[in-house]
């Protein structure tokens, strides 16, 4: 485990009704398991430059970062079906219909860990929570709170 990581948690009783009290995971499980998915631990600030580098074209042509905005068909379906509509995927990129635009990101987690971090023009918001025990309705709620930011200052 990398030094300073912040621990992660998942319920004793995952399915809902989630209950029972929160279990650290953070040296039970590698997040390795899921190869490049979980492939670098990083802070906020690290995660939200990276986004900006990225949407900024600093890291790949504009042609690819265009394909990457393309969202993948049937991937509005299955967000919608898991209980976050106004979400899609492209090629590596969430793409998230807000009430103040099309903003980018990731949204993604891994036992005992949720991030999203979405950027809308020149603005972007990073939320990183020690836990993956987010069900439709509170995923909902984290991201309306993403969006909530990206739209104040718009």
């Amino acid at each position: 485990m990398p030094p300073r990581q912040a621990h992660g948690y998942v319920f004793a009783a995952p399915l809902p009704p989630r209950s029972g009290p929160a279990l650290d995971v953070t040296t039970r499980i590698s997040a390795s398991a899921a190869g490049a998915a979980a492939a670098m631990v990083s802070t906020g600030d690290n995660v939200e430059r990276f986004l900006g580098a990225l949407l900024g074209g600093e890291l790949f042509s504009q042609h690819l970062l265009t394909e990457m905005k393309r969202p993948t068909p049937g991937a509005d379906a299955f967000f919608a079906g898991a209980g976050v509509p106004g979400l899609s995927y492209g090629l590596g990129l969430m793409i998230a219909w807000t009430p103040c635009g099309t903003a980018y990101g990731s949204f993604g987690g891994i036992d005992g860990y949720t991030s999203i971090v979405m950027q809308l023009g020149h603005r972007r918001v990073a939320l990183l929570m020690n836990t993956d025990s987010l069900g439709p309705s509170l995923r909902q709620q984290t991201l309306s709170i993403a969006e909530q930011e990206l739209c104040r200052a718009s």
